[in-house]
């Protein structure tokens, strides 16, 4: 009670004039307190707005990180079926090529013999020992 006795002595001992100026100093000091608490909610506000942009953002993110990861699986996938095929390709190319000599040496000999003169009607002895000759044994 001490306190209020000496504030009621205080005020009692200040002119009009200071009286006004001291409740304009309060209302000031007061203004800005108020000015800043609502400074200080729209900062709060903001803030939690940067938040859930934040939170959406990172979801976004993981999101397309998992796409990523999905499209990597499948790109390897799809690299690895692309080298089989070229293995195979590759394989199917030799074969080809093994396939087209064999022709060509099959089709020189028969051309040798067909070309070649013999008796006019030779017996299967005689042409089953004219293709060993050439590399192909008669099969009976």
């Amino acid at each position: 009670m001490r306190m209020l006795e000496e504030f009621t002595i205080a005020w009692q001992q200040l002119s009009r004039w200071q009286h006004i100026k001291l409740i304009a100093v309060v209302l000031v000091v007061l203004a800005l307190m108020f000015s800043g608490w609502l400074d200080s909610c729209h900062s709060m506000k903001e803030v939690r707005r940067f938040e859930r942009e934040a939170v959406k953002a990172r979801q976004e993110a993981d999101e397309h990180i998992e796409r990523a990861n999905k499209l990597a699986a499948r790109t390897a996938k799809l690299a690895a079926e692309l080298k089989r095929s070229e293995e195979l390709r590759n394989e199917a190319e030799q074969n080809l090529k093994a396939a087209s000599a064999r022709s060509a040496d099959a089709r020189a000999a028969y051309d040798l013999v067909r070309g070649s003169r013999g008796t006019d009607t030779p017996t299967a002895d005689a042409l089953c020992k004219s293709l060993a000759e050439l590399g192909y044994p008669c099969q009976e």
